[in-house]
């Protein structure tokens, strides 16, 4: 099992400070975009704040359904702002807040999913709350992976409709924190471009 944190512009003044340390965790997921058209501002910095001979990578992307954005342009976004790091860092599709109220959210989702791998040949996960999980059983189905945020004190023992998580977000107060079910040779099959050895 490996540590881990996960990090937006919001996280800004933590690091700057200097209380909050990116070379620190055995890996780190920053925010890369968010909608159609924003880039996490901090993205780049963090990049260049980490142990790159040492820590692991990932990226994710925040989406907005309920703005009346396609799957497809959302995921090219994202896609486009990554480029330079496919093959290398996990990527994820964060799903919270207003758009899991978005009509057939679970199509949606599955959409982004598949238009990224088909960009780049990676199979991205999903991050949610336990209490959305039934909103993605299409996805589930299709083998992409789960990110599970659920702030409690244990593994949570069901996952469904998953069979398993490949990372929980087990505390969200003050940063972060996440645990990776894996060795690191694993996250890089993760993160690993489809047919490339």
């Amino acid at each position: 099992m490996l540590n881990g944190i996960d990090i937006s512009h919001h996280n800004r003044d933590q690091i700057r400070r200097g209380s909050l340390n990116i070379a620190a965790p055995d890996f780190v997921i920053m925010k890369a975009t968010e909608g159609k058209t924003y880039h996490d501002p901090e993205m780049a910095n963090y990049i260049g704040l980490m142990d790159h001979e040492r820590q692991l990578l990932g990226f994710y992307h925040y989406c907005r359904p309920e703005n009346g954005n396609s799957p497809y342009s959302e995921a090219l976004h994202f896609c486009r702002t990554i480029s330079k790091y496919v093959g290398v860092a996990v990527l994820a599709l964060d799903v919270e807040e207003k758009a899991l109220d978005y009509p057939n959210i679970g199509r949606w989702v599955l959409s982004w999913c598949r238009s990224v791998e088909s960009m780049t040949g990676v199979k991205p996960l999903i991050y949610c709350q336990r209490s959305a999980l039934s909103k993605f059983k299409e996805a589930a189905a299709a083998d992409f992976g789960l990110w599970l945020a659920a702030w409690i004190k244990s593994k949570p023992q069901k996952c469904e409709p998953w069979r398993f998580m490949a990372i929980w977000q087990n505390n969200g107060y003050n940063i972060d924190t996440d645990y990776f079910f894996g060795s690191p040779a694993q996250w890089k099959k993760y993160a690993a471009v489809a047919g490339r050895k």
